[in-house]
């Protein structure tokens, strides 16, 4: 369990997110943890840009970068050009983070 969690959640959510990392670890995605899970749940449908992303998020876009950057590195997301052009870029789940989101239920 991250050390935020533990620092600032009722003993009860600790179980419960502990329950939950054991399911999703035992499930071979040991590299996620739920702050990564908020990121999914971000993007699910049609992705996001990253403004939009660190406004959903309530983070700077710096952060959110770098979050997508991780993720990115990891396979869970990809940048893809955005539909209605210029230079902003879509950020979107890939098969392997959507498999993540059925196991992780």
């Amino acid at each position: 369990m991250t050390k935020e969690i533990k620092n600032h959640a009722s003993p009860h959510l600790q179980v419960v997110v502990a329950e939950f990392v054991g399911r999703v670890d035992a499930a071979g995605y040991a590299d996620l943890r739920p702050v990564r899970g908020m990121v999914f749940q971000a993007l699910r449908g049609s992705g996001a840009t990253g403004t939009e992303l660190a406004d959903r998020l309530g983070v700077t876009k710096q952060a959110a970068g770098q979050m997508v950057d991780d993720l990115e590195m990891r396979g869970y997301v990809r940048r893809q050009p955005h539909p209605d052009g210029g230079r902003r870029r879509l950020i979107v789940l890939t098969d392997k983070a959507l498999d993540h989101l059925v196991v992780a239920g």
